[in-house]
């Protein structure tokens, strides 16, 4: 079963990585629904980096 997240949720990449959700997009064609996602400091979960990602769900993992 798929994951789904909501905005402002923390989580990782399935690969690397710390991010938060931003926003959510629904599928286009060439483009697969996914998740607007911004690059987290693991160190302060408050600072991020600028730009945002499109990531897919099965790219993400739950944070904890």
């Amino acid at each position: 079963k798929m994951m789904t997240y909501s905005i402002n949720q923390i989580v990782r990449g399935k690969v690397a990585g710390v991010f938060v959700i931003v926003g959510t997009h629904p599928e286009r064609p060439g483009i697969p629904a996914g998740y607007a996602v911004k690059a987290v400091n693991p160190a302060n979960l408050s600072e991020t980096a600028p730009g945002e990602m499109l990531f897919t769900a099965d790219m993400l993992r739950p944070y904890a």
